[in-house]
């Protein structure tokens, strides 16, 4: 089985972001909650919030945020007839009936993106849309984790990310790739249960 992150890795850019254009070109109202995304990821990703203080924020807008997009399945599939185009070609080259794709995005965003690509296995974030409740965060170290939970017996061949902060599942596969726009940037490779860090062919 091989494993794919989805923003920057197979994705071209951040695909929240995308969606967070998109719907606010429909609806100004939504900027007002732009700026505190942005603190409270700041925030998280320089260690001032724990993971838990950062999915409380969270709950208490997001109820607020899918309340302001009329039809919510539908603005997601119009956003996926536009952005297609953004998954990366070395993605249709690789990709195999067993891949997984692994992201931090929610699974009411995802699952047309799966369908259109017809990947069959997710590892993803899910939210309670009545409630707003995060019950699944699939984020950096949460990853490998969530990973054997979901395959406890599967040996994971390959993993294509975008950022060392994904190491465990790095760490978790027999080879991991590190991706950067359409270049790998860096491969690292179990030997004898060793892990080698190794150049990428030019």
């Amino acid at each position: 089985m091989n494993a794919y992150d989805l923003d920057n890795t197979i994705y071209d850019g951040e695909s929240g972001f995308d969606f967070y254009m998109f719907v606010l070109r429909e609806n100004p109202r939504l900027l007002r909650y732009g700026k505190i995304v942005i603190e409270v990821m700041t925030k998280y990703k320089l260690g001032r919030l724990s993971r838990e203080e950062m999915i409380a924020i969270f709950e208490t807008y997001a109820l607020a945020v899918l309340n302001d997009i009329p039809d919510l399945k539908d603005t997601v599939n119009r956003f996926w007839d536009t952005h297609m185009h953004k998954i990366k070609s070395f993605y249709y080259k690789l990709c195999r009936p067993d891949d997984v794709l692994i992201t931090a995005s929610f699974s009411f965003f995802i699952n047309e993106l799966l369908r259109r690509l017809k990947i069959q296995h997710c590892i993803c974030s899910e939210m309670n849309l009545e409630t707003g409740r995060i019950t699944q965060l699939c984020y950096h170290e949460n990853k490998a984790t969530l990973f054997r939970e979901h395959y406890p017996d599967v040996v994971l061949h390959r993993y294509f990310g975008d950022s060392k902060m994904d190491m465990p599942i790095l760490k978790m596969a027999e080879t991991g790739y590190v991706v950067k726009g359409d270049r790998i940037v860096h491969v690292m490779k179990k030997e004898k249960g060793e892990l080698l860090c190794l150049s990428p062919k030019k």
